[in-house]
């Protein structure tokens, strides 16, 4: 599982998160990526850094990164120390038109069948969402568009400001579809540990108002039901987890569902849903345009996500990797890279540069001990 942030801000949430669905495994390897855009006017100042580190004649710090990295650094520790699990951390500084292929490339290296990416927005203080840069939509969207592994966008909502001492309550909502699959088999994942209360939430339309006649859809169904009678087989019935179904007709019914939901839970898992999906279509038509902004969430997260359910949880929303087909590329034409490697304390700090791009892509990563 590899999980990324922009700043010290969504450290806790995250690697929270990550800890929390770690399963039974005793001792899992939390990979965190702190995501640093590269400004125009630092390219020069961290060649010059490169020529005169050494030399102690530059102060790094003068740049501005090195503060932004060791606020990360320091929420890391702090995190690790509290929790006692192994996180790590690496840094990649480049521009936000060529961050997705960072993104991908540290998703390989860490064999990671997960990856979760923050929110393009964040909280206010007034609990509002608020957008403060624009380039990570864009970029969300393209790791979405050409995904590595299941992705995950967590809206954060504070989240996780205490992990010790108080019960998570987590919601699963599933209307159907690999996405909402996706989105359940991770919330049983976080069942597993006892700080989690996870219920299922199951929308369903009223008898006879299905569509019937595609093959398509009827084979999607069978997954489904297939897939919700093992999970109550497996993990309802024992009382691992919480189940209840709802019935709406139509996507005004399941906005009031929804609404009705609020502050019942701090995590919403939710899948981002495919609209060509029958009864999950019609559940989610007519919602009064909750799927037009924020494409990137699918109607129901962006719906959670929204200014309008403001005491509602954090919100993860979940594209399966499988039932879409990554753009393949010729690693023989990837860039052809040098490396320089920098001592600064006690990390080690890679310059790599690239002869076939221009300076504005460039990536700077620093990879701990």
């Amino acid at each position: 599982m590899l999980v990324c942030t922009h700043g010290a801000t969504s450290v806790y949430s995250m690697l929270t998160l990550s800890h929390l669905s770690r399963g039974r495994a005793p001792v899992v390897a939390v990979y965190l990526l702190h995501l640093v855009e590269l400004a125009t006017s630092r390219k020069y100042a961290i060649t010059q850094q490169l020529y005169h580190a050494r030399d102690g004649g530059e102060d790094e710090d003068e740049w501005g990164y090195a503060r932004e990295i060791e606020h990360v650094a320091s929420a890391v520790a702090t995190f690790t120390y509290d929790n006692a699990i192994l996180v790590r951390q690496m840094t990649a500084i480049s521009s936000l038109g060529s961050m997705d292929t960072d993104v991908r490339n540290c998703v390989e290296d860490a064999r990671a069948s997960l990856v979760i990416m923050p929110f393009h927005k964040e909280q206010r203080y007034d609990g509002r969402m608020v957008c403060r840069h624009e380039g990570r939509r864009q970029l969300n969207q393209r790791i979405l568009h050409r995904p590595p592994c299941t992705v995950g966008i967590l809206v954060e909502r504070c989240f996780a400001h205490e992990v010790t001492g108080e019960h998570h309550q987590v919601v699963a909502l599933f209307l159907g579809g690999a996405d909402d699959r996706e989105a359940v088999s991770f919330a049983i994942r976080l069942a597993v540990e006892p700080l989690v209360i996870v219920t299922v939430c199951r929308l369903l339309l009223p008898s006879g108002r299905g569509l019937v006649g595609n093959p398509e859809m009827m084979e999607e169904n069978m997954e489904d039901e297939e897939f919700m009678a093992d999970l109550c087989a497996r993990f309802v019935a024992p009382g691992q987890v919480s189940y209840m179904e709802k019935y709406v007709s139509n996507g005004a019914e399941t906005v009031n569902t929804l609404r009705s939901m609020v502050g019942t839970c701090s995590l919403f898992v939710v899948g981002k849903g495919d609209r060509a999906h029958g009864n999950r279509g019609v559940m989610t038509s007519d919602m009064g345009g909750w799927d037009e902004e924020c494409e990137e969430l699918g109607p129901i997260g962006e719906l959670l996500s929204s200014d309008d359910l403001v005491g509602c949880g954090s919100v993860l929303v979940l594209q399966q990797h499988n039932k879409y087909k990554m753009k393949t590329w010729d690693k023989d034409n990837q860039q052809q890279c040098h490396h320089a490697s920098v001592v600064d304390g006690d990390a080690v700090v890679d310059i790599i540069g690239s002869s076939s791009v221009t300076s504005s892509s460039t990536s700077h990563s620093r990879r701990p001990n």
